[in-house]
Formats: C-alpha cells, structure tokens, sequence
C-alpha cells in the first residue's frame, strides 16, 4: 500500500492544482452581494430569538429548555455571521485562502515520500479506501487487481465534503458540472496489483 501512496504523492506534486482552487473558491467563497441583505435580517432575527428566549426562561424557569435553544440560536447565528462576514469582506477571505493554497503548495512540494509522516498523511488524505477485484489465475501465485480510491484533504477540507456541498448547493446543474470538472485531478482511482503480499502501481 506505501508504495501506492508514495505514487500518488508523486503525482500529486506534478500538478498545480489550479482548477481545483478555482472550483473551492466557488464553493466557499463566491462573491454574491444579493445575499446580505437576507444575512443581515437573518443575524438580526436570530439575535432576537435569543433575547426573547431568555425572557422565555425568565418567566418559566424551564433552564433545561432555554440551555437547548440558546445553543441552537448562537450555533445559527455564528454560521450566519461567518457567511455574512465572507460577502462583506470577500477580498479579505479570499487573500487569506491565497495563502492557505501557497503554503499547502509548498507544502506538498517538500514532503519526503521516502519517509513520510503520520501527520503528513493525514494532512494530504482524509481517507483511502481499498476494494480488491478478481480471484488469482494461479493457486501458486496470488495476484488480484485492486482499486486504491483517494479521498483528499484539500486545504484542509475533504474531497467528498467539497463534492458534497456542490451536489447540494441552490447552483444550477451547469454551474455544477464545471465545478467537479475542475476538480480533474481528485476525481481519479488508482489502479495497482498484489503480489504475494506486496502492492504494485500499474503505470
């Protein structure tokens, strides 16, 4: 399995990754000034609903109750003002995520794929899945085709967290289509074999 991983890094450090950039800066920071002012009423309207559910909690004492929809509201409130926060000050979130895509860049390019670490895997990856095919032609000799499917950690998100969130975004199918085509290189299983215990890449 190692030297699958070590081929993928590989191949990995081979590609700019710039389609995939462009499709995560679709995903989590499109520019869509329509929406603020429907953020704007939402904060406003959440903060509301915390204050008249303390009141609530004043007149009945019901503390278990008021602890649940408290942590309800302020959860809502804070993805709202986040979201709010990345429309206003869109130029800001994106310089930042620019230099999150440099370092992880940089990153990648440095790794060591003759002594990889724990926590460089972990970074790279969020999971990899392995599925075997075929039963071995020979009793003397067990080789089975297998199929290593990757499931990256793009600048920290999971590749099928960003797939996810496209598939059920309010985008038109279209819009959607060109965002997973960008991501060219993520969408790839890659084929290896095993031969009485080891793991080959086919090339």
């Amino acid at each position: 399995m190692i030297d699958m991983v070590k081929h993928k890094i590989i191949e990995m450090k081979k590609t700019d990754f710039r389609g995939e950039y462009e499709a995560y800066l679709d995903i989590y920071y499109r520019y869509e000034p329509e929406k603020i002012n429907t953020l704007h009423e939402r904060v406003e309207g959440l903060k509301k609903r915390i204050d008249l559910n303390f009141e609530l909690y004043a007149e009945d004492g019901d503390k278990e109750g008021f602890m649940r929809r408290n942590d309800s509201f302020k959860q809502d409130l804070r993805i709202a003002e986040y979201e709010l926060d990345k429309l206003i000050n869109n130029k800001h979130w994106r310089e930042k995520a620019q230099e999150a895509f440099t370092e992880y860049l940089t990153t990648l390019r440095d790794i060591d794929t003759e002594n990889l670490t724990n926590k460089e895997l972990k970074r790279l990856f969020n999971c990899i899945r392995i599925k075997q095919y075929g039963k071995s032609y020979n009793e003397k000799v067990d080789i089975k085709l297998l199929s290593f499917e990757f499931d990256f950690n793009f600048l920290g998100i999971p590749l099928s967290e960003m797939m996810k969130r496209i598939q059920e975004s309010s985008l038109s199918e279209s819009v959607q289509v060109s965002l997973l085509d960008k991501m060219r290189f993520f969408n790839f299983e890659h084929m290896g074999y095993k031969e009485r215990g080891r793991v080959v890449p086919l090339i």
